[in-house]
């Protein structure tokens, strides 16, 4: 049976993104949780994960995320189709779609796996956060 019980904290991720509300965002994180974000390593631990979130709001005015299809697992894990639409804070606009891949352990997320277009993020964005 498919299970639905993800879908508030998937959401509540999605909405503390968008906010930029890095408190509530890390909230939703276990403490040994991995970010797996293309062209860079696998970012782990909250501290970690915190930093690369505070890195990327910095390059942000404002930011986005549509979900067009959340797909569910019997454990529990969600996949989110997204379009994400944000304005840079040097006032350029940027789109992109991406999947996320969420696995929830203990009502909180253990791992994200990011995919989306790398060579068009680093063009329009830059490299991810260190």
């Amino acid at each position: 049976m498919i299970s639905k019980s993800s879908e508030p904290i998937v959401l509540s991720y999605f909405k503390a993104v968008d906010a930029m509300d890095i408190d509530e965002l890390m909230a939703l994180f276990n403490d040994d949780a991995s970010l797996h974000y293309p062209v860079s390593d696998p970012i782990v631990g909250k501290d970690a994960i915190r930093n690369f979130y505070s890195g990327v709001f910095k390059k942000y005015a404002s930011g986005q995320d549509h979900i067009r299809r959340l797909f569910f697992s019997e454990d529990g894990s969600m996949v989110a189709e997204i379009y994400f639409e944000a304005v840079l804070k040097n006032g350029r606009s940027v789109e992109f779609e991406a999947v996320d891949i969420f696995t929830i352990v203990d009502n909180r997320i253990q791992k994200i796996q990011v995919n989306f277009d790398s060579a068009k993020i680093l063009q329009e964005i830059g490299p991810p956060p260190n």
